[in-house]
């Protein structure tokens, strides 16, 4: 039986296959996010629009700013993006299972976009920051959180 193990972040995400629990960990693809990295300060060019609204006599100013940060916004696409290969591979037979690993709050948008039926019965969520590690490190915190 398959399974996938996806460690991501939200610039980059890296999917890895074994066959079974003992095996070694085969690097299947890497997806990358350029804006990932970015910070806000690099999305912005000056200070958000204002607006004036008119209150009986007298006017005041507000600020005109958008629901969420920008790179807010670039993590739930790479999130969006991430979700839809995963669940396309399921249905494609790819894998049977897999465990996703992902600071806690990217960790909630990727399970927010995979929209499956059996979701958690098909797909394990890590909430562990670990996108720099090796795929021998990888293995280990996987075997010490699913033990637990």
């Amino acid at each position: 039986m398959k399974e996938w193990i996806v460690v991501a972040c939200r610039a980059e995400a890296k999917i890895f296959e074994r066959d079974n629990k003992l095996q070694d960990l085969r690097w299947v693809e890497t997806l990358t996010n350029k804006k990932g990295r970015h910070k806000e300060r690099d999305f912005e060019s000056d200070k958000p629009g204002r607006s004036y609204a008119k209150f009986s006599m007298v006017t005041s100013p507000h600020n005109l700013e958008g629901t969420n940060s920008h790179v807010e916004t670039v993590a739930i696409h790479f999130a969006h993006t991430i979700g839809k290969i995963l669940v396309a591979a399921y249905n494609e037979g790819r894998f049977k299972k897999a465990i996703i690993l992902a600071d806690p709050r990217f960790l909630g948008k990727i399970k927010r976009e995979i929209k499956i039926s059996a979701r958690d019965e098909i797909f394990n969520f890590i909430a562990k920051s670990i996108e720099k590690a090796s795929a021998e490190q990888i293995r280990s915190h996987i075997v010490s959180s699913v033990i637990k």
